[in-house]
């Protein structure tokens, strides 16, 4: 009953597929008709040969030149369906055109010699027929041509008792022919629906693997697929994050990109996972170690037990953490030092001695109002750095002179200079800007505030303007550099080039990471060069100003 049931159900599935069926049984049978030539053109040319040694006369002759014809025709047309390949909605019309020539080879053989006998040739035809075609329609007109053809020669000849014979025989062996395509064409059929199943599943299963890889690569994590331990399939951020290509990964160990000290607790979870959640050191294939955070769970598809696992690497975060923790500790440090200083001045002026003390009443005000300022400069600035990171506060952009801006910035930094026995020299060409005059104010101000702290006494800071497009800005001093390693860090937000010479001579790391976000919202770039020990530039761009209407 239950092969009954396959049966009929693989049956209903060949009709709702049969026009991709049909098309698949004419291509296979267009792939076999050059060869079919070729043979059937050799069999001819041996006919041909045949006839001349055994049939002597006029008919001999006849059918030794229709026998070379048809070799001369069948090798044709093996060669071209071989040189130019067969389309598949043709192949049938092909094997008919075969099918012809035979049969007019063997309706020549039965007229000439009156012998039924030869219908012997027309049989051999039929059981080729079900053989070769795959399509009832074009099998039904060869073969009723056939009969036809046969019958017509048969009442010529006179319908005798040994024509009825071969006729029966020919009759049988048409029907033996149709059982044949009947059962090629159904294990054909149901073969190819095999294949069709298979490309299809095949299909889904690569649309799948395609929609996995698009949605994997769009993660920041790594994914991965294993099976006891062993790793099926990867996302690119896991080639990226381990730095080895797709051919070295996939296949290995789980192990392997594990650094040795966690080994053996990988090795524990692929036993038995107890734990889904953990961190561990990843290994590159340098040798490299580097910390990661893994989340894993187990699946089973298709009776097989998968673990899925993504994997985020932590060394950024690591990064930021101890960054922010340099800052918190710098800015505490800029925070205490100030109010300590304002807390004991207000200490002292409650003193009644110290109030009737002019000098030192005012040199205590003095001090609680520089600290004061100090930490308003503070907290000014971690103020315009968000605001202007989030966008929240906008550029008023004009015409503006650049050695006047220049100008302006050094004569308010003067005093402060003046103080570390720094001088200030301004120097190069005026351009016409397209800026926020206070905000490339503030820019210029923290450049200029950092070169003079680190600068030596009795140095110089020179601030330049090159009239270029954009326009050039650039604060140069002659203090300690700072190292090429730390070169391309020193603009990020919480980065400080060096913590304890910025406690040593005060200020929060931040600075820079300002400078940079009001250079990057007028369009421009900024840039720094130095040498330790040999002093430190840094440059900025801002485009100048172009007047449309004179364009």
């Amino acid at each position: 009953m239950s092969v009954l049931l396959a049966r009929s159900n693989a049956d209903s599935q060949i009709s709702s597929r049969l026009p991709e069926i049909e098309k698949r049984l004419d291509a296979s049978l267009a792939r076999a008709i050059p060869a079919v030539s070729w043979a059937l053109a050799a069999l001819y040319a041996v006919f041909g040969v045949f006839h001349l040694r055994t049939m002597p006369g006029g008919n001999g002759r006849f059918m030794a030149a229709l026998a070379f014809v048809s070799a001369l025709l069948l090798a044709s047309f093996a060669l071209y369906t071989w040189r130019r390949a067969l389309p598949p909605e043709m192949a049938h019309a092909a094997a008919s055109l075969l099918a012809f020539i035979v049969l007019v080879n063997s309706l020549a053989h039965l007229h000439l010699t009156g012998d039924p006998r030869q219908t012997t040739n027309l049989m051999l035809l039929v059981f080729a027929a079900g053989s070769l075609y795959l399509n009832e329609t074009w099998f039904v007109l060869t073969i009723a041509s056939t009969g036809l053809m046969w019958v017509s020669i048969a009442f010529f000849h006179g319908f005798g008792s040994e024509w009825t014979h071969f006729g029966f025989a020919l009759f049988a062996a048409s029907v033996l022919s149709w059982l044949i395509l009947s059962v090629r064409r159904r294990a054909l059929s149901r073969l190819e629906l095999a294949r069709l199943q298979g490309e299809w599943a095949l299909a889904q299963i690569r649309e799948s693997e395609g929609r996995f890889r698009d949605l994997s690569g769009l993660s920041s994590e790594a994914v991965v697929i294993s099976e006891q331990g062993t790793i099926l399939d990867v996302n690119d951020r896991m080639l990226e994050m381990f730095a080895r290509d797709r051919t070295e990964i996939v296949g290995a160990k789980v192990l392997d990109l594990v650094a040795p000290a966690h080994q053996d607790f990988v090795r524990q979870q692929l036993i038995n996972p107890v734990e889904h959640h953990y961190k561990l050191m990843g290994m590159r294939k340098d040798g490299t170690h580097f910390p990661l955070e893994v989340r894993a769970r187990n699946v089973v598809r298709n009776a097989r037990a998968l673990r899925v696992t993504t994997i985020r690497d932590l060394t950024h975060d690591l990064m930021v953490d101890r960054m922010k923790d340099e800052f918190v500790s710098v800015v505490s440090h800029e925070l205490r030092t100030p109010l300590a200083s304002i807390r004991g001045a207000l200490g002292l002026l409650s003193n009644e001695k110290l109030l009737q003390d002019e000098v030192k009443r005012q040199r205590m005000v003095q001090m609680a109002l520089e600290n004061t300022a100090r930490l308003q400069q503070l907290i000014s600035d971690m103020l315009d750095l968000q605001r202007l990171e989030s966008g929240q506060l906008t550029l008023h952009r004009e015409p503006a002179s650049a050695l006047g801006v220049v100008q302006r910035v050094c004569a308010e930094m003067k005093d402060f200079a003046s103080t570390k026995r720094v001088k200030l020299r301004v120097a190069g060409d005026d351009a016409v800007v397209f800026a926020d005059k206070d905000k490339l104010v503030l820019a210029l101000s923290h450049l200029i505030n950092n070169a003079v702290k680190f600068s030596p006494e009795e140095g110089e800071v020179v601030i330049a303007c090159a009239a270029e497009d954009p326009a050039v800005f650039s604060v140069t001093d002659r203090g300690r550099g700072i190292s090429q390693k730390e070169l391309p860090s020193i603009f990020e937000r919480f980065r400080q080039a060096d913590s304890s010479s910025t406690r040593e001579v005060g200020g929060t790391g931040i600075g820079l990471a300002l400078v940079r976000t009001i250079v990057q919202q007028h369009g421009g770039r900024i840039w720094a060069e130095s040498h330790s020990g040999q002093g430190s530039i840094f440059r900025f761009t801002i485009p100048v100003f172009k007047d449309d209407s004179h364009a």
